[in-house]
This record gives C-alpha cells, sequence and structure tokens, in this order.
C-alpha cells in the first residue's frame, strides 16, 4: 500500500544518470511511496552507467496523469538538459507538472547550471540536487511530508 495518493515521477531516457534514478526510486518506494518511471520514448533503455530501467508511463500517459505528480524528477547532467529545453513534449510535461502544483528536482546539477538553460529558468517550484547528500535530505524530506 502506497502512502500517498499523489504519485512521484522520475523522467526516464538513455543519456540521464541510472545511479541516481535507481536510487530515488527505489529509496522511495520501499518506504511505500508510489513512483513512476517516465520514459521519454516509452520503451526499456539503458542510462548512462548501463542498467536498463523499464518506465511505468509514456511521457504521453504522464501528462494525463500529472495532476497526481508531486514531484518530477530529471537525473540529468547540464549538457543533455540543454537538449531537453528544446523539445516541446519536455516543456509541456514541465509546464504542466509546476501549474499543477509539482516541484521539479533537477541532479546532480548546480543552480548556476540550470539558470544558463533557457526555459528552465522560466519555471517555479525547481530544486536542484548537487550531491548525493542533498538527493538524502531531499528524499527524507519527501517522506516527513507524507
Amino acid at each position: 500500500m502506497t502512502k500517498s495518493a499523489r504519485s512521484i515521477f522520475v523522467l526516464w531516457d538513455s543519456l540521464f544518470d541510472t545511479e541516481l534514478a535507481v536510487a530515488i526510486t527505489s529509496r522511495l518506494r520501499s518506504e511505500g511511496v508510489r513512483v513512476k518511471i517516465v520514459g521519454l520514448y516509452g520503451r526499456p533503455c539503458g542510462g548512462q552507467h548501463g542498467i536498463v530501467l523499464t518506465p511505468d508511463l509514456t511521457l504521453r500517459q504522464a501528462l494525463t496523469q500529472i495532476e497526481q505528480c508531486r514531484y518530477l524528477f530529471i537525473p540529468s547532467d547540464p549538457f543533455f538538459l540543454k537538449k531537453l529545453a528544446a523539445e516541446p513534449r519536455i516543456q509541456e510535461i514541465f509546464l504542466a507538472a509546476t501549474k499543477s502544483g509539482a516541484a521539479l528536482a533537477f541532479g546532480f546539477i548546480t543552480p548556476d547550471k540550470l539558470e544558463e538553460i533557457p526555459f528552465f529558468h522560466t519555471l517555479s517550484s525547481v530544486r536542484t540536487i548537487v550531491d548525493r547528500s542533498e538527493l538524502d535530505m531531499l528524499l527524507a524530506e519527501i517522506l516527513s511530508d507524507l
């Protein structure tokens, strides 16, 4: 049984950080939090460290369920985020998530690097995760809010 009716979405693509995506998903799921891996292309793919993750939702499905999203995690580096910023589907889900009250969490990235990327600096409710200790603090915060 899950602790909250709202879900945590973890955006997923082959160029994303596998270690970060797995850490978020496994820690929260082990505590009974509903976590959905959202695939950009809806198919299983390996990330930066070669671990293959199978998405629970496609990007289109996630958009239809965005009202249920509490946090949207983006486990990516600044280089790939620059490419994502120009993708209309990504802009759509980020805008929909913030409109529905979800927070966006980018990692591992520093706030100044995120500010350099067009589009992302215009979003509200954005958190950056710089390192593992910040990730642990954010996950503990999420768990304490349940």
